[in-house]
């Protein structure tokens, strides 16, 4: 049986998709923020400009990111601390965090398709640039699908965990067909870091 990925119907799903968070996050040591629940959201969570996409199979939660549109509320990337320049002065810049995959289903493409379900989400509704605060492991296969690296890595001063900053041009990675050359295209207005 197939993976649907989707916008979270529901607290049920909502919640399902926060244990899993906390299963990853918490559990496998990552962050240091246990709760009688078990259960891990932020504010950003009940944020109008958030989405939460799960991945289901056989209506279990497999797998989930979060998106959040730009607003003039705080998003999940704020503490980035870009400078000036970083992105083209008429960008609308959304933002992925807390991506986590059961590990009964990490060892195929499900991180890559929330991402790139979310991202696309993004894009179909204005968004030009996305960015994420991205584990050091996971850069790689970030730029493998055109991601760049946008600021210096740091510790994340909440959570404690080393973070490196990356962006995405929305417009190079998605064609009118939702699909991308890697070959061919050059992210070329976004500022990296040498």
């Amino acid at each position: 049986m197939s993976i649907s990925i989707r916008v979270a119907l529901g607290d049920r799903e909502s919640r399902e998709a926060f244990a899993l968070r906390y299963r990853t996050f918490v559990g496998e040591g990552i962050l240091d923020r246990h709760r009688n629940d078990a259960l891990l959201f932020d504010v950003f969570d009940a944020l109008p400009s958030s989405y939460l996409f799960v991945a289901v199979k056989q209506s279990k939660i497999v797998g989930t990111v979060r998106t959040t549109f730009h607003s003039d509320l705080p998003a999940p990337t704020d503490d980035f601390g870009l400078p000036a320049g970083t992105f083209p002065p008429d960008a609308i810049i959304g933002s992925g965090s807390m991506l986590c995959v059961d590990p009964d289903f990490r060892n195929g493409t499900l991180g890559l398709r929330l991402v790139r379900s979310a991202m696309h989400f993004q894009y179909e509704r204005g968004t030009t640039h996305a960015m994420a605060a991205i584990r050091p492991e996971a850069v790689p296969i970030f730029e493998r699908l055109g991601w760049l690296q946008i600021a210096r890595a740091y510790y994340h001063a909440v959570e404690n965990v080393p973070v490196v900053p990356m962006g995405l041009e929305l417009g190079l990675y998605f064609d009118p067909q939702g699909r991308r050359d890697l070959a061919t295209s050059e992210p070329a207005s976004l500022q990296t870091i040498a």
